[in-house]
């Protein structure tokens, strides 16, 4: 393959990635997108903290009482007389009630029963029959004897069934024993469900009939036209029913008893009953009431501000401390995507009913190891604390719960740390496990709850335990799987020396390949000394040069033993090899399916420098300097667009020029220092968010670290003759 020329499917390939680099930087820098998903992000949240205005019986602003708790706070005393409301489960049973005790409604098709008579008997007439069927003499005035007697006898029967009603249901899907009957006036009938009949009881009665009355060569065919013809005259209407049920519903009281003003309704250091919370709840939204369009406008705006906060809590810390996440869109939707299937989840953990403490299946661990994994150990834990944060916010200050999530979530973050492969994952389960247990052991003996309710909830803390790293295991998958995005994890699989591409570099090119692990050792030091990602740029870097392989022999570092090929060469010719690397790179890194961000590097790692010997060589050798094109000696780019680009191409070009002679520490500083300045002038790190202070730790942590690895050893003394070395005793 590398033999050949670039095909056009190569060349496409690769102005794809061009292009592919270039849209994913506008989508990845927007400010406009930025701002967008936080207030997105803001309004979904606050849709959370506001659904329950006005609308549900059942929330209030004291979501975080609960039976069992201690009341520290001062005695409560009626102001006002309000109504108790009942309890959720006791209000639904009710609901149920009253459901399974109206009775199904059915409409009433009139003119059925006359049709039906007249049709049948239009079949079973004797012209009619005679006309259609060959019969003797013999059988023909014995049904006209008989028809007479069959004619009554149908015509009774069915003028009987419809009397009584046949209905379009089976009995078996009607609970009642009574069902009700309405005609076209709307009057009502109740009639008992035994005293109607099916349709098949219908069909299979005047079948019967049929058959003792009808010759057998044409029973079959007669019966067969005369059931099409039988129809329910009672149908079943679910509209009016379920208007039943409304209505009855909407009949049932929601209070329980009218509580007077003055009444004591708690006392401090009481243990909280379950009647007593229901009477807090009751007497708290009585008050939230007094004025519906007031309250419920303070209470939006209150809410704004609440998930505001915390939202900006999360701001801050990303805009000061990990502006990287901050700054990329792709990044921060992650996070806010995480912060708002939260905000979802502390939701339904209030609107479900449910007997069990369902808020311990919030999956913080999970969403706290996934954001560990995806960016660092530090933006986990404080993820995991305004996850907390949100969590009570969200379930009415709800402080037990949120201490629950925020020390599993913490210790489930702290356990994939330094997570080194996929399956550590599930060692977390233990964990988790742990982390839940502490906090529900401790409000056990607080609330003096009961066996049964600690039993229940450390099933679902085990529940939790076992499905949050399922979940991030799931979610990791997905998210290295569609979409342009790879993390740490996924990047780790890569630095393994029996990966083919590196394989193969080491056989084909192992200059650039003892050069990659150089660059791959310094852009792992210098990213850890400014704070970037070591994992990413070591990676990168043992990658970054994979395109020498096409033709290694015209790269210094691979030309032992041989002659510079470039010397028979024009200098344009020999630029167009230099450059082409780049062009390779990305063609291999595509048919090896290595992550977009690994190709990113190798896209970036030159930006868009000149080829500086070969331009220079060209300006000596031409008769008209003016005629050589710049463009001809420059990288195509595009230029580094982070931080961790721009350290790796300072690592690049410093590693290459430690090989010129031994320097100094002093003469290697100086030297990168005009590489740098060089690159600020020609505008290299300008989209990198590199600052210059950065600029200067990488600069020292290269020149400490290629110092070290050029360092001298001490030529011993050769030993004396009559001495004797350890290696000839």
């Amino acid at each position: 393959m590398s033999n050949q020329n670039q095909t056009l499917f190569d060349k496409l390939n690769i102005q794809d990635a061009f292009r592919s680099v270039e849209n994913d930087n506008f989508l990845r820098k927007s400010r406009l997108i930025r701002y967008s998903i936080l207030l997105l992000t803001l309004l979904i949240t606050t849709f959370f903290f506001t659904y329950h205005l006005g609308t549900d019986l059942f929330r209030g602003t004291t979501d975080n009482i609960t039976e069992g708790q201690l009341w520290n706070s001062k005695a409560v005393v009626a102001d006002r007389t309000f109504p108790l409301l009942k309890s959720r489960i006791n209000y639904n049973k009710e609901i149920d009630k009253v459901k399974s005790e109206v009775l199904p409604n059915f409409k009433v098709i009139q003119g059925t029963n006359d049709r039906v008579v007249q049709d049948v008997l239009a079949i079973l007439d004797t012209n009619t029959l005679f006309r259609n069927y060959n019969f003797d003499e013999k059988i023909k005035k014995s049904y006209i004897n008989n028809f007479g007697s069959l004619k009554k006898d149908i015509k009774e029967r069915i003028n009987y069934f419809y009397s009584k009603g046949i209905i379009d249901k089976d009995k078996s899907d009607i609970n009642n024993s009574s069902i009700v009957v309405i005609n076209d006036k709307y009057e009502q009938t109740i009639l008992n469900l035994d005293n109607v009949f099916e349709l098949e009881d219908v069909e299979q009665k005047i079948r019967m009939l049929l058959r003792n009355n009808v010759e057998e060569q044409i029973y079959s065919d007669v019966s067969s036209q005369v059931l099409k013809l039988i129809e329910p005259n009672l149908i079943f209407s679910s509209n009016l029913t379920n208007e039943r049920i409304k209505l009855a519903v909407n009949n049932i009281p929601k209070n329980e008893e009218i509580i007077a003003k003055g009444q004591i309704l708690v006392n401090k250091n009481d243990r909280l009953s379950e009647k007593q919370v229901r009477v807090l709840k009751s007497y708290f939204s009585s008050i939230d009431a007094s004025d519906d369009n007031v309250s419920s406008f303070f209470l939006l705006l209150g809410s704004l501000g609440h998930a505001s906060l915390i939202l900006l809590l999360l701001i801050f810390y990303l805009k000061n401390i990990r502006t990287r996440i901050f700054t990329d869109n792709f990044q921060l939707i992650i996070l806010c995507i995480i912060f708002v299937v939260t905000a979802l989840l502390s939701w339904i953990s209030l609107e479900v009913n449910s007997t069990f403490s369902i808020e311990y299946l919030i999956f913080v661990p999970a969403f706290s190891m996934m954001t560990a994994i995806i960016f660092d150990s530090r933006t986990a834990f404080y993820f995991t604390v305004i996850s907390a944060l949100l969590i009570a916010g969200i379930r009415g200050n709800d402080y037990s719960t949120a201490l629950f999530h925020l020390f599993a979530g913490a210790v489930a973050s702290y356990t994939v740390r330094d997570i080194q492969n996929r399956t550590q994952m599930f060692k977390s389960i233990f964990f988790i496990f742990l982390g839940y247990s502490f906090p529900l052991i401790v409000f056990f003996f607080e609330r003096s709850s009961s066996l049964s309710e600690l039993l229940n909830n450390t099933i679902l803390i085990s529940t939790n335990s076992v499905l949050s790293p399922l979940i991030t295991f799931g979610l990791i998958f997905i998210l290295e799987r569609f979409s342009n995005f790879s993390t740490d994890l996924q990047l780790k699989e890569y630095d393994n020396p029996d990966h083919p591409l590196l394989k193969k570099m080491s056989d084909i090119a192992p200059g650039t390949y003892q050069h990659s692990l150089n660059v791959a050792m310094l852009a792992e030091r210098s990213a850890i000394a400014i704070g970037a990602n070591p994992v990413y740029c070591k990676v990168s870097s043992l990658y970054h040069d994979i395109g020498k392989m096409k033709k290694p022999e015209y790269f210094v570092e691979n030309q032992i033993d041989i002659g510079n090929k470039h010397d028979q060469m024009s200098p344009k010719k020999s630029a167009k090899i230099i450059i082409d690397h780049v062009n390779y790179g990305v063609e291999l890194a595509k048919q090896y399916k290595l992550p977009n961000r690994m190709v990113d590097i190798i896209l970036m790692h030159h930006g868009t420098t000149l080829v500086q010997y070969f331009y220079n060589k060209a300006i000596e050798e031409a008769k008209d300097p003016s005629m050589v094109s710049e463009d001809d000696y420059r990288y195509p780019g595009p230029k580094p667009r982070s931080r961790e680009a721009a350290l790796i191409m300072l690592c690049d070009t410093a590693e290459a020029i430690s090989h010129i002679k031994n320097y100094t520490s002093d003469e290697l500083d100086a030297i990168l220092q005009k590489v740098i300045l060089d690159r600020i002038s020609d505008g290299q790190f300008d989209e990198s968010g590199i600052s210059v202070k950065e600029l200067q730790i990488v600069k020292f942590t290269i020149v400490k670290n290629l110092i070290g690895m050029g360092h001298k050893r001490i030529q011993y003394k050769e030993a004396p003759k009559s001495i004797k070395t350890d290696y000839e005793i």
